[in-house]
C-alpha cells in the first residue's frame, strides 16, 4: 500500500543507516545509528514538496534541492544519477518530480531559483548567484547539460 505522499514508502523501503557521533547537552559523547533516505528518493520528495499537487512552494525545499545535490558526501554526480535511477526503479513520484523540474527550476525567472535566493542571506549578488546554481542544478537533474 502506498502512503498518502507519493514516494515516501520508496525512501522508506532505500533508507541507510548511518552512524552519528556528537556531544550531548551535558558534554557526553554520543554515538547512535540514524535512519535516512537515499539521495535519490531524498530528492524526489524535495521536489514534490516544492511543487507537487499538495507542494508548498517554500524557499527552504528549493534551496534544499541545491544543497542535496552540491553537498552530497559522494558527490554531485552521484546525487544526480540517483535522482535519474528513481524513474527506473518505478517511484510514482518521479514524474512529478521531473515536472516540477522543467515547470520551476530550469529557467532562472522561475519560483524555484527565485525562492532559494530569497532564502539565502546574502546580499543581492549572492543571491544572483543561487539563482544560477539553482538553474544549473535544475537542468543537470533533467539531462539538459
Amino acid at each position: 500500500m502506498e502512503c498518502v505522499i507519493p514516494g515516501v514508502n520508496r525512501a522508506l523501503a532505500s533508507r541507510r543507516m548511518v552512524t552519528v557521533r556528537g556531544r550531548d547537552l551535558y558534554g557526553v559523547e554520543q554515538t547512535c545509528k540514524v535512519a535516512v533516505a537515499d539521495i535519490g528518493p531524498l530528492l524526489v520528495l524535495k521536489l514534490n514538496a516544492f511543487g507537487g499537487p499538495t507542494g508548498r512552494r517554500s524557499p527552504k525545499d528549493a534551496y534544499d534541492v541545491l544543497l542535496t545535490v552540491t553537498g552530497f558526501i559522494d558527490g554531485p554526480e552521484a546525487a544526480v544519477a540517483a535522482f535519474r535511477a528513481e524513474k527506473d526503479a518505478g517511484n510514482p513520484a518521479y514524474p512529478t518530480a521531473e515536472a516540477v523540474l522543467r515547470s520551476d527550476f530550469s529557467e532562472a525567472n522561475q519560483d524555484g531559483p527565485a525562492r532559494a535566493a530569497e532564502f539565502y542571506p546574502g546580499d543581492a549578488t549572492d543571491r544572483e548567484r543561487v539563482r544560477q546554481q539553482v538553474v544549473t542544478v535544475g537542468r543537470i537533474l533533467l539531462g539538459e547539460k
